[in-house]
């Protein structure tokens, strides 16, 4: 499925769909997030990061950076 496809589903079915097919906008409460390491330089040390969205948290919570 395209993005656009996704996305015009309803949705419940729409959640469901991105989890198969992720569109790469932030996807419904408690579902599996993307992530990637990062250096929090909060905590000082490499981390895995989680993405929500355009916003990257450490395992912290702290913000590492905005995506522009």
């Amino acid at each position: 499925m395209t993005r656009a496809q996704v996305l015009a589903l309803p949705q419940p079915f729409r959640w469901a769909a991105q989890l198969v097919w992720p569109t790469g906008i932030h996807r419904p409460h408690a579902a599996i997030v993307g992530t990637r390491f990062a250096h929090c330089p909060d905590c000082g040390h490499n981390t895995t990061a989680t993405l929500h969205g355009d916003l990257i948290r450490c395992t912290d919570g702290h913000i590492i950076e905005v995506a522009t």
